[in-house]
């Protein structure tokens, strides 16, 4: 009951250790204020089980700073529930190294609007089972992107003279 009463800011300060010891009970208890205030370092301290325990209200505070803290590893963990209740502004933080650890299982269940919000950065590192579930829900920024970080260091497919 304590822990619920805490104002949103002493959250402000809290680390990857102290959220790794913290009970998925007193997660429940986290206001939506209190869990939007947390340090995005302090999120590379969730393992799988405690991320796919956090309570959906909880899921849909996670910004974009947050989301791309998580560990590589956990891309490959979340629970379908999971994923459908995280707001698609997070996935714009999602980093390569998040991208290469993503599987087809965990892909399949992003929201078209979620698939449009990953940075070609993140979408290039992605093993190409992954990206072809994706392509057909991207937009034509991220396919030019994408075109033009995989053109790179590549001549004969750019398609141009060379100058």
């Amino acid at each position: 009951e304590q822990f619920a009463e805490l104002p949103a800011e002493a959250f402000e300060g809290f680390q990857a250790k102290q959220l790794k010891r913290l009970s998925s009970d007193l997660l429940e208890e986290m206001s939506s204020d209190a869990f939007d205030s947390l340090n995005p370092d302090a999120f590379s301290g969730f393992n799988p089980k405690k991320f796919n325990d956090i309570p959906a209200d909880l899921l849909e505070e996670i910004d974009a700073g947050q989301f791309g803290e998580l560990k590589p590893k956990l891309m490959s963990k979340m629970d379908d529930e999971v994923i459908g209740s995280i707001d698609p502004i997070a996935f714009e933080g999602l980093t390569p190294e998040q991208g290469e650890k993503m599987n087809k299982v965990v892909a399949s269940n992003f929201d078209p609007a979620q698939i449009r919000s990953i940075q070609p950065e993140c979408l290039d590192a992605m093993p190409g089972t992954v990206l072809e579930i994706l392509l057909p829900d991207l937009s034509d920024n991220q396919l030019s992107g994408l075109e033009v970080l995989q053109g790179q260091g590549d001549l004969e497919d750019i398609g141009g003279p060379v100058i």
